[in-house]
């Protein structure tokens, strides 16, 4: 700490002998640095219109992700309308995307994407639904992005301990998935992935991790994406 202090009292005596531009320096180059985290890897899946997707289209932009599924009641929905407030507040970006991936690949193909990103107003060109195999998608959150997400598939009544459980360890966005009814039992699928938002710089580096629900981080990303946007 009181190295810390030293280096802040000797870069401003010395950025005070240039006056106005060198104290905007400082603030930019010190006070506003962000976090880096891992970078991230190469990665293709498929967007919205069909077409491959891989990790080369980002290069140079700076761009916020997250993980959502279109069935899901939870925090999907309030995560996509997050995204697209993003998306108006950042329209005058040229250099800036956004990304949307889901965690239920076997039902959310090409076309079932394309339709929930009209629901959100997505612009096409710019904010991009991806969907591809359920492995890959699952390694890239975890080993990627570095966030949770887990499925299981169970023969469960609504409201069974198991299923009351898997709510209660995993409950930052789930739903049961409605199959045939057998025996009082229904089989689901339960999807469990993390709400938060994710920062990438123009070099593919991780910067950032924001709650999806919480005003505060939401007002965080917003201005780590104006340093991003501005270097």
């Amino acid at each position: 700490m009181a190295r810390r202090m030293i280096m802040v009292l000797t870069l401003g005596v010395l950025v005070g002998l240039a006056g106005a531009p060198g104290w905007r320096w400082l603030e930019r180059s010190f006070f506003e640095s962000l976090p880096v985290y891992s970078q991230l890897p190469d990665f293709a899946l498929v967007d919205a219109s069909g077409r491959k997707f891989e990790r080369e289209r980002l290069s140079g932009k700076v761009w916020v992700a997250d993980f959502i599924y279109t069935r899901c009641e939870d925090t999907c929905p309030l995560q996509s309308v997050e995204m697209r407030r993003l998306q108006q507040a950042f329209a005058a970006h040229e250099d800036f995307r956004q990304l949307s991936i889901t965690t239920d690949p076997a039902h959310d193909k090409a076309a079932t994407l394309a339709d929930y990103a009209r629901k959100f107003g997505a612009d096409k060109a710019r904010w991009f639904f991806l969907t591809g195999k359920e492995k890959e998608i699952k390694e890239l959150a975890l080993k990627g992005f570095r966030l949770s997400y887990a499925t299981k598939r169970a023969m469960r009544s609504p409201g069974s301990i198991g299923g009351r459980a898997f709510r209660l360890l995993l409950p930052s966005a789930h739903a049961h998935h409605p199959g045939h009814e057998e025996g009082g039992k229904t089989p689901g699928i339960l999807i469990s992935h993390s709400s938060r938002f994710v920062l990438i710089d123009r070099n593919f580096t991780i910067r950032g991790y924001y709650h999806s629900n919480d005003a505060e981080s939401l007002e965080k990303l917003r201005k780590d994406l104006k340093v991003l946007l501005n270097n």
